[in-house]
């Protein structure tokens, strides 16, 4: 992960680099093998798949805001089940 040191700090830093537009830095909060989950039958997996689907929302112009539902963390790895909210900006 970057940018974050713990996985309790994903949400801060993934809303910041999301607000900024910082497509690098949120997908360098993914560990290369990770998958995004966007929906229960719309997912990303490897970085070009993730770039497309982060750049998408970006292009949209919206307003997101994370939130940790589920934290489980395993040495350097975590896994996280988010409440994502989506709005118009």
């Amino acid at each position: 992960m970057t940018g974050a040191k713990a996985a309790g700090e994903m949400n801060d830093s993934y809303n910041k680099a999301f607000r900024a537009g910082n497509i690098d830095h949120l997908l360098g909060l993914y560990a290369p093998e990770a998958i995004l989950v966007c929906q229960p039958d719309a997912f990303a997996r490897g970085r070009s798949a993730k770039r497309k689907r982060v750049e998408s929302l970006l292009f949209m112009k919206v307003t997101l805001r994370t939130d940790n539902q589920l934290c489980i963390e395993s040495g350097d790895l975590a896994l996280l089940i988010c409440l994502v909210r989506i709005g118009a900006s």
